[in-house]
C-alpha cells in the first residue's frame, strides 16, 4: 500500500472513530433512572395540624400508595398550587398516598434526592435513601388561622 494511501486510511479511521465516540448519545437509549424508584409502597404518615385557638395535635396514618413516573396533568391536582413552568417533567415522579391524603410531583435526581420546592404556604423536600425507602415532608399548608404539615416514610412492598 502506498504511504499516502495508508496515511489517508489512518486519518479516515481516526475521523470516523472520533465522530462515533464524541457525538451526543441518543437519550432514549439511556435507561430512565426514575424507574428504580417506582412501585407500590406502605406509608406511615404523621400529620401535624394546628389552629390558633387549640394549638397543635398529631395524627399517624398507615396506608398504601404508589410511586410512578410523572404524567402530564398530575400537577393539576397535586398539593402545589402555583405555576410550575420551571419543572423538568423528565425528572419528575408522582407519589400518591391512597385515600384523602396528599400527593406530590417532585423532581428527583439520579441519587433519589428531591429538588426542594417552596411556594405560598407550601414546601416539600425529601429523598429516597435507597430505591426501597422514601422520606419526605410537605410543610406550611394552611393560612392565618390554622394549617397542617405531613411527614411521610415509605417502604416498598415486597412483590
Amino acid at each position: 500500500m502506498k504511504p499516502s494511501l495508508r496515511i489517508a486510511t489512518t486519518l479516515l479511521m481516526i475521523l470516523v472513530l472520533s465522530f462515533i465516540f464524541s457525538c451526543e448519545k441518543i437519550p432514549f437509549l439511556k435507561e430512565n433512572y426514575r424507574k428504580q424508584y417506582c412501585g407500590n409502597f406502605s406509608f406511615t404518615m404523621i400529620t401535624a395540624n394546628w389552629r390558633m385557638d387549640t394549638g397543635t395535635w398529631y395524627d399517624t396514618t398507615y396506608t398504601e400508595g404508589v410511586v410512578r413516573l410523572y404524567e402530564p396533568g398530575d400537577s393539576d391536582t397535586d398539593l402545589y398550587s402555583q405555576e410550575e413552568s420551571g419543572m423538568d417533567d423528565d425528572k419528575r415522579i408522582t407519589i400518591i398516598v391512597v385515600g384523602d391524603n396528599p400527593f406530590i410531583t417532585p423532581m428527583i435526581d439520579e441519587n433519589g434526592l428531591f429538588s426542594p420546592l417552596s411556594g405560598y404556604h407550601y414546601h416539600h423536600e425529601g429523598l429516597f435513601s435507597d430505591p426501597d425507602h422514601l422520606n419526605f415532608s410537605v410543610t406550611g399548608l394552611g393560612g392565618l388561622g390554622g394549617g397542617c404539615s405531613y411527614y411521610v416514610q415509605g417502604v416498598r412492598k415486597s412483590q
